[in-house]
């Protein structure tokens, strides 16, 4: 409530709107939170105009933009993604996990491969998790191997803080991810098991709308694995995390069809509709295909479908 006075009392400030959008982000309210984004992001640029201030010195413009871009690709907004992207490369902002994210949800292989080149100079560890992750939705686990390996190796020699957590996180997803792909789910499950349960509590991993993440990822080698029980829970865990999870819900739409659970799969579909109400049609079929397509993995016997 407190947000959304602060809106109503100051209508021209970028940073009102900018602040009831993080809030609401993390705590799963995506409804209104994205076009709230949008709005700071549209008055901040109008100020700069007005008053002749330049970009680069406004430090609140290029986080209300990486904002804007987080909440467009979470909601499946890709077209508009793509419109702060370019106008992203006019200010020099880079934004490489949202635009990976969203490259790769609509099989724009390309661009997520440029991102993976991007970065491989800069940073390697991230290029090879990126570049492991393409793999495995190509459904290349030879290619994903490799990378996982690097990633491995990358791991081994970092030194203890912040980024070796993460870059460990990183790599329980990867490898976890890939065993499942290559017939050695007992193992993969583990591993994404022990991510999620390092991050579930983590208010640092909810900070940016992501809580769900590791969940998804768990719920997809899962259902890679021919798991249904464990793609179950981890879908749930992912709703529960966040509310607008496309992926949660469309695992769950996957599960319950398999399993001839159809009125659930019903409700999950509608479900699934209403997080990316607003995503092209196109889009939202590709996710939609991809999880059929998993889903096929699954036993139809529900109690075949247990987990490990």
């Amino acid at each position: 409530p407190y947000a959304e006075g602060y809106m109503k009392s100051s209508p021209g400030v970028p940073h009102a709107f900018h602040m009831q959008a993080h809030l609401a982000m993390r705590l799963g309210k995506w409804q209104d939170t994205t076009d709230r984004s949008r709005k700071a992001y549209e008055l901040e640029k109008a100020y700069h105009a007005a008053l002749k201030v330049k970009p680069e010195d406004d430090h609140q413009f290029r986080h209300h933009a990486e904002t804007l871009t987080r909440g467009l690709v979470h909601d499946g907004r890709f077209a508009e993604a793509r419109q702060v992207k370019a106008e992203a490369a006019g200010y020099k902002f880079e934004f490489r996990a949202e635009w990976f994210r969203m490259a790769v949800a609509a099989h724009d292989w390309p661009a997520a491969q440029a991102v993976v080149d991007g970065l491989r100079k800069s940073d390697k560890a991230t290029a090879s998790y990126y570049a492991a992750v393409l793999a495995l939705e190509q459904g290349d686990p030879d290619r994903a191997a490799a990378e996982v390996d690097t990633l491995r190796l990358s791991q081994q020699n970092k030194k203890p803080g912040k980024d070796a957590k993460v870059q460990e996180l990183r790599l329980w997803e990867a490898h976890g991810r890939l065993l499942c792909q290559t017939g050695q789910a007992d193992g993969g499950l583990k591993l994404l098991k022990r991510a999620v349960d390092r991050v579930k509590d983590d208010f640092a991993a909810h900070a940016w709308g992501g809580g769900a993440y590791f969940m998804e990822a768990w719920g997809v080698g899962a259902l890679d694995g021919g798991r249904a029980a464990d793609a179950e829970e981890a879908f749930q865990e992912a709703l529960a995390h966040d509310p607008g999870s496309v992926r949660g819900a469309l695992g769950l739409w996957a599960v319950c069809d398999r399993l001839g659970r159809g009125d659930e799969a019903e409700r999950y579909l509608r479900l699934a509709r209403r997080c990316w109400a607003r995503a092209s049609a196109a889009d939202f079929d590709r996710l939609h295909a991809d999880f059929a397509r998993r889903a096929a993995n699954l036993p139809t016997n529900a109690a075949a479908g247990g987990g490990s």
